[in-house]
């Protein structure tokens, strides 16, 4: 039983995204402030295959791979994220995959939780 439960609580901390140090200190300091941060999802687009093809089409499927893996990868944070009241201000981003929200302080380790998430820095 004790395994088991050690494996829960390994998982859990293997989802966790990493909080950046500067932020978990402004979220010590400042509790009464709002925090604007930006977090990056795990999952990141793949571009081993468009870097193989010609310029001239290169480009365009470039900009069209960032924007599908965002779509995908995005939509049920952006969901969760628009559904929490004291999470303002949200906005995505498809070329680096990432999200800029303001949240209150007490609500950083909350974030950081999320198992799609791999960082969250201060933004």
């Amino acid at each position: 039983m004790l395994r088991l439960v050690t494996l829960a609580v390994l998982a859990c901390l293997a989802s966790s995204a990493s909080i950046s140090p500067w932020l978990a200190r402004q979220a010590r300091t400042h509790t009464h402030d709002t925090l604007r941060v930006v977090v990056h999802l795990s999952q990141q687009t793949d571009l081993t295959l468009e870097s193989s093809l010609p310029a001239n089409s290169k480009g365009h499927r470039v900009v069209n791979a960032l924007k599908h893996t965002a779509h995908q990868t995005q939509a049920p944070f952006l969901r969760w994220a628009q559904s929490q009241a004291d999470i303002t201000d949200i906005t995505p981003f498809w070329i680096s995959n990432s999200i800029a929200l303001t949240l209150p302080p007490h609500r950083l380790h909350d974030l950081a939780a999320r198992p799609e998430l791999s960082a969250v820095f201060s933004g």
